[in-house]
This record gives structure tokens, sequence and C-alpha cells, in this order.
């Protein structure tokens, strides 16, 4: 689920960063809030993609992908990246928790490591 989500979010947030300087200039509150943000959820960004790489080139050298072994190794992201997340959203307030919340209600578009954290906003 997060594979296809994590795919797009190097290009999303170069987008948003660009797009948004200008608006940051004059916001230093926003500003601020955002660099924590980013702070924070930068590296898990960035592990998502690791094991996203990781295992496509484990494909590309063996010739075979391992469903369980790459399943299983989703499932230690998720548990060890979900909760300190979703207290980084919590620490944020406004629309981060309005978009945690609204994604608990979607069991569909993240798993549920995600979602049971997810759900005490």
């Amino acid at each position: 689920m997060l594979r296809r989500a994590a795919s797009g979010l190097g290009a999303t947030a170069a987008a948003a960063t660009a797009g948004a300087a200008a608006f940051y200039a004059v916001d230093p509150v926003t500003a601020s809030r955002t660099a924590v943000l980013w702070s924070e959820i930068a590296p898990v960004i960035v592990a998502y993609r690791i094991v996203e790489k990781k295992q496509a080139w484990r494909k590309t050298l063996t010739g075979v992908a391992d469903e369980k072994a790459d399943d299983a190794e989703w499932d230690e992201l998720h548990e060890t990246h979900a909760k300190p997340t979703v207290e980084c959203m919590r620490r944020m307030l406004g629309s981060y928790v309005k978009l945690g919340q609204f994604l608990a209600l979607r069991p569909d578009v993240v798993p549920d490591a995600w979602g049971c954290h997810l759900r005490t906003l």
C-alpha cells in the first residue's frame, strides 16, 4: 500500500518545497512548523525509499520476488515509523491532525500499523 505512495513522495516533496518558499518567507510561524515536520518526516520517507529500492535491486539480482520477505520488511518499517510520525502530527496540530484523522478512516490506503496509531488522533 505505502509502496505506491512512497514512490512519488520525493518529487512531491521537492515540488511542495519550491512552491511554498514564497509563502513561508512572509509567515515565519508556518515556516518553523513545516521545518519541524520535515526534519522528523524526511528520515521516514528516506527509510521507505531505501526499502523500496533494496527490494527492487534484490529482485533484479535474483530474478525472483520474495513476497513474504518483502511484506515482512514493509511490516517492520510500518511498525517502526507509524507511532513517531503520528506523534509528530499530534504536536503539529491543525491540518496535520485532520489529515491523520482522515487517513485513519481509510484502511484501504494505510496499513494496519498506521491506522492503529492514526485512530488515536
